[in-house]
């Protein structure tokens, strides 16, 4: 569930977009350690995805750039991945 889009944990079916959101997890958790969202069970993941936007400490362009495509990847709205 950890790399499940939000529109797969209540139910509805993989598409591209689903794609896209678990490439953007696991490109956090490569460059982290750590996936960007939490929670114990789906409904706290849920929660977790619709209440937190992910974002690095930007230091710099290049980060800047990467937290723009990130968070386009970890949208809670599929047809904005």
């Amino acid at each position: 569930p950890g790399y499940m889009a939000p529109e797969q944990l209540t139910g509805g079916k993989a598409t591209e977009q689903t794609d896209i959101f678990a490439c953007g997890v696991m490109v956090v958790e490569m460059l982290t350690g750590q996936r960007p969202f939490n929670g114990r069970t789906r409904t706290e993941l849920l929660d977790s995805i619709n209440r937190q936007a992910f974002a690095l400490p930007e230091k710099n362009a290049e980060i800047a750039v990467l937290n723009q495509a990130l968070r386009q990847c970890l949208t809670n709205q599929p047809a904005a991945r």
